[in-house]
C-alpha cells in the first residue's frame, strides 16, 4: 500500500494541503507515539489526511492538488516563506519461510525548506510577506541547521539533538537520524 501526505508549515503552524475542504485550514499537532524500533517512539501530525496512491499518477495529481491548495491559501501572495512537506509512505507484507508475514515499511520526504533565501525589509513588503512570517520561518531554518550541525558532531548518540525545537525538524526527526 502505498500513501502520501503534504502540509505546509507556516509560523510554527502545521497546516494539511490535502484536507477536503475549502477555506481556512485548520492547525494541526504533532504527536509522538509508542512503536518498535530503536527509540520506542514515532512522530505523526495528528489529523493530517492520507491518500492512497495505486499508480504515479495518484502521486502526481495528489502532489497537484497540494500545490492548488497551497496558492488557494496564499492568495496569490509568495510562498517562499512556507516550508513544504510531501512525503510517500510504503507497507509490504513479505512472506517469511517460517509462513509468518513481515511488515515492511518506508517513507520518502521531499521537502521544500522556506525562509532559508536572504530577503530585506522592502523586497518582504513587496512581495506581501509579514515580518512575523519571516521571522517564524528563519529560526525554523536556524533550528534545522542546528539539528543537522549536532547530528554531524554526534560521537557515540552522547550529543543532545534538538529536533523538538521546530515542527519541521520534529516531524522530520525519523528521517535525520
Amino acid at each position: 500500500v502505498v500513501r502520501v501526505s503534504f502540509l505546509y508549515i507556516l509560523r510554527s503552524d502545521v497546516h494539511d494541503l490535502l484536507a477536503q475542504q475549502v477555506g481556512a485550514r485548520p492547525r494541526l499537532r504533532v504527536r509522538q507515539q509508542p512503536a518498535p524500533g530503536p527509540d520506542g517512539r514515532r512522530v505523526f501530525v495528528e489529523g493530517l489526511s492520507t491518500r492512497v496512491a495505486r499508480h504515479v499518477c495518484d502521486l502526481r495529481e495528489a502532489f497537484s492538488d497540494g500545490l492548488a491548495a497551497l496558492g488557494q491559501v496564499m492568495g496569490g501572495t509568495s510562498a517562499r516563506h512556507i516550508s513544504t512537506i510531501f512525503t510517500i509512505d510504503v507497507e509490504a507484507y513479505a512472506a517469511q519461510p517460517t509462513g509468518l508475514l513481515l511488515l515492511r515499511r518506508g517513507s520518502s520526504r521531499f521537502v521544500k525548506l522556506g525562509g532559508s533565501e536572504r530577503t530585506t525589509a522592502s523586497e518582504l513588503a513587496w512581495r506581501g510577506i509579514h515580518l512575523a512570517n519571516q521571522v517564524a520561518m528563519k529560526i525554523c531554518v536556524r533550528t534545522f541547521e542546528r539539528v543537522v550541525m549536532a547530528l554531524a558532531a554526534n560521537e557515540a548518540g552522547r550529543r543532545h539533538i534538538p529536533c523538538r525545537d521546530s515542527p519541521l525538524t520534529y516531524i522530520l526527526r525519523d528521517s535525520l537520524g
